[in-house]
């Protein structure tokens, strides 16, 4: 049982890819900074729709800037800082066929 367990989570990691983690929130209106994996850090939201690392809550993040290297993104729904603050250590994954050919 462990093993089709561990063959499930390869397999899941490989249909998806981990582009940034939320890092904490920015300001009072909502925002969050976003540590970015992607070779352009502001680029994260060029992706299109992101996922947590379940797949099963998803994030359209629109950026704004960028703060001490990291990203500063609203993200649809998110309108107070209290909500930003619960978003905190969130991975982003992106589907793989989401990604240009190389």
């Amino acid at each position: 049982m462990l093993d089709s367990m561990v063959k499930a989570a390869i397999q899941q990691n490989d249909e998806r890819l981990l582009v940034g983690v939320i890092t904490g929130p920015h300001g009072v209106r909502g925002d969050v900074r976003v540590k970015s994996f992607t070779s352009e850090p502001d680029g994260i939201a060029d992706y299109g729709r992101l996922t947590d690392k379940t797949g099963t809550t998803a994030f359209d993040l629109r950026v704004k800037g960028m703060t001490k290297g990291q990203v500063v993104a609203a993200i649809d729904g998110i309108n107070d800082r209290n909500m930003s603050e619960t978003l905190k250590g969130i991975e982003l994954y992106v589907e793989r066929a989401a990604l240009p050919d190389i």
